[in-house]
């Protein structure tokens, strides 16, 4: 697995994502998984494992890179370089920042197309949303494929990172209890919500 050569000081020795991970992976089943935000595949390769197909999702391109190579030869994973949004085929400006971890919607930066996820022609089983703060509007451009198929959600909520969007934790919870989804497992800011229909 090749990694960008960068210093992540929250990540402890890599425990952070591992623990995460591991969390994450009780709940993938042997379906379609949906990875939005799979920065180099880490956690990709992982869910390739498990699932039928895996399509994963990132926008920043030299993290796209990475991720290319990483899980070249995998022949269940299907890779999109997008922003995942509410609507597709837009061009939005994304800018990186030192860590080449976190990239946000921003009005400079580097051009990138935008995916709704309803644009997707599949039937999820698991979404991991680890979108940087877009989670609100990834979920808006999934609402049809969400209450159709009914997928386990895995998504990080950043109270800051929402509130770059217009957006809060409170908020993409109130939608998903609109939804009738609920809770079932939580590690740090991520969350497992599951359909109570």
């Amino acid at each position: 697995m090749i990694i960008p050569d960068v210093k992540l000081k929250h990540f402890d020795g890599e425990v952070y994502q591992r623990n995460k991970l591991l969390v994450a992976l009780k709940y993938v089943p042997d379906g379609v998984v949906i990875d939005c935000g799979a920065h180099v595949g880490t956690w990709t390769k992982q869910f390739a494992y498990l699932a039928k197909k895996v399509i994963a999702i990132e926008p920043n391109p030299i993290n796209f890179a990475y991720l290319e190579s990483n899980l070249k030869g995998i022949n269940n994973i299907e890779l999109i370089n997008a922003v995942v949004w509410d609507k597709s085929e837009e061009t939005v400006k994304i800018t990186t920042d030192s860590l080449s971890i976190c990239q946000h919607v921003s009005d400079r930066g580097l051009d990138v197309k935008t995916i709704c996820l309803d644009d997707i022609n599949e039937q999820p089983l698991f979404i991991k949303l680890d979108v940087e703060g877009c989670e609100y509007k990834a979920l808006i451009g999934a609402e049809r494929l969400i209450k159709t198929y009914r997928p386990i959600l895995y998504i990080e909520l950043k109270d800051r990172c929402q509130r770059k969007y217009g957006s809060s934790k409170e908020r993409v919870m109130a939608l998903l209890t609109e939804w009738e989804y609920v809770v079932v497992d939580k590690i740090m800011h991520d969350y497992i919500y599951v359909s109570k229909i």
